[in-house]
């Protein structure tokens, strides 16, 4: 059985955006502050900026959903502002 062990939201996403650089450059944030939301932020960023993904497909994201599965591994699932942007869901999986 899965469930969700966390979410975050469009506006959680935009209130970390600034970090990015931060991120890219590898530097160590400071998390203390953020609240769990804004943490699972920052956590899909580094995915996608590991993964060489542009961020410019987050403007399209409603929602992210964090997934623990049966077998203890997680996975991140995207909720489409228009689930019909059938471009930015084909970007999104392959950085999974």
């Amino acid at each position: 059985m899965r469930r969700i062990i966390g979410s975050c939201n469009k506006a959680d996403l935009k209130d970390v955006m600034h970090l990015t650089g931060w991120i890219e450059e590898g530097r160590e944030i400071d998390r203390e502050n953020l609240t769990k939301r804004q943490n699972l932020a920052v956590k899909v960023i580094y995915v996608l900026i590991k993964r060489g993904t542009p961020l410019t497909v987050l403007d399209n994201v409603k929602e992210v959903l964090l997934w623990e599965l049966d077998d203890g591994k997680q996975m991140i699932e995207y909720k489409l502002i228009d689930p019909r942007k059938l471009e930015t869901r084909e970007i999104l999986r392959r950085s999974i």
